[in-house]
């Protein structure tokens, strides 16, 4: 995608959270594994710009909440 400098993530926002995880995935024949990208800890925010991408390769992307005990919930 020629000119395209980010991708924008956005989710609503949940209520007893301490902030999010995000996950990422790149896309190349399964074999990626899916890794840790960025861990929020604000519960308030709920964006986030990928600008450390591929141009080119597919990315999945999952957001979990984190909880008090530190565990993460898929959202």
């Amino acid at each position: 995608i020629n000119g395209v400098s980010s991708i924008s993530l956005n989710w609503k926002g949940m209520r007893r959270c301490l902030g999010y995880q995000i996950r990422r995935k790149r896309c190349i024949l399964d074999l990626e594994p899916t890794i840790t990208f960025e861990t929020i800890h604000d519960p308030n925010v709920s964006t986030f710009r990928d600008t450390d991408f591929d141009f080119g390769i597919r990315y999945d992307y999952m957001i979990s909440s984190i909880d008090a005990r530190g565990v993460t919930e898929p959202y």
